[in-house]
């Protein structure tokens, strides 16, 4: 139990079983074939120190709040109900994971819930952004390249806009393989001359909506 561990604030299960490579072969196929998994999976954003014990007993349990849980972790402040495979931290972060989601949303394309956004907007509104967590984005920025804009320019909100569009790549080669990740059973069916074809207008098809968007 007194082990630290780095930590996935949303687990690799949640962000990782939304890609084909998940699908095809779970985490380690991901690791090996897939650069956005790997690039999710290292983001210095979603990571954070936690006691092992707790940290493998949490495993990929989703956020929620959670009535009349009983303390199993002495002075620690979390909750785990394994029947319902539902964590819930601490009050004092609540506002820290809501914001973490909504990075990894809008950096990655994450896919959340309506009722787990919900929670979150909600866990954001009440655990306003401290001086630790904008000292921690302007750490991770200098080292990683950028910030989480829920800290900088931290507001209460009452629901989340549409995916900010400079987490979608422009870049011909990204869109290219991100396609042909995605849309693996399809080429596969196709003879090599159309699949490439077909793979080709594709990505120039969604690079012109993603500059349409800009």
């Amino acid at each position: 139990s007194e082990r630290i561990e780095w930590e996935h604030v949303v687990p690799a299960w949640h962000f990782g079983h939304q890609l084909r490579c998940w699908q095809n072969g779970g985490r380690r196929n991901c690791r090996q074939t897939n650069r956005k998994f790997k690039q999710m999976e290292a983001d210095m954003h979603n990571l954070v120190p936690a006691i092992g014990e707790i940290n493998g007993d949490r495993s990929n349990y989703k956020y929620a709040m959670i009535e009349g849980e009983a303390r199993v972790y002495g002075k620690v402040n979390m909750e785990i109900k394994f029947s319902d495979k539902k964590a819930e931290p601490r009050e004092k972060i609540f506002g820290d994971i809501a914001r973490t989601y909504f990075y990894m949303r809008d950096r990655y394309g994450l896919r959340i819930s309506k009722s787990q956004e919900k929670m979150l907007i909600a866990w954001n509104n009440i655990d306003p952004v401290d001086r630790w967590e904008k000292r921690k984005n302007r750490i991770i920025k200098a080292l990683q390249g950028d910030e989480n804009l829920y800290i900088t320019n931290y507001t209460k909100i009452k629901q989340l806009g549409a995916i900010k569009t400079d987490s979608l790549s422009t870049d011909f080669n990204e869109v290219q393989k991100e396609l042909f990740e995605k849309y693996a059973f399809i080429w596969e069916r196709l003879s090599p001359p159309l699949a490439g074809f077909m793979l080709f207008i594709m990505t120039l098809f969604v690079l012109y909506r993603r500059e349409k968007l800009k």
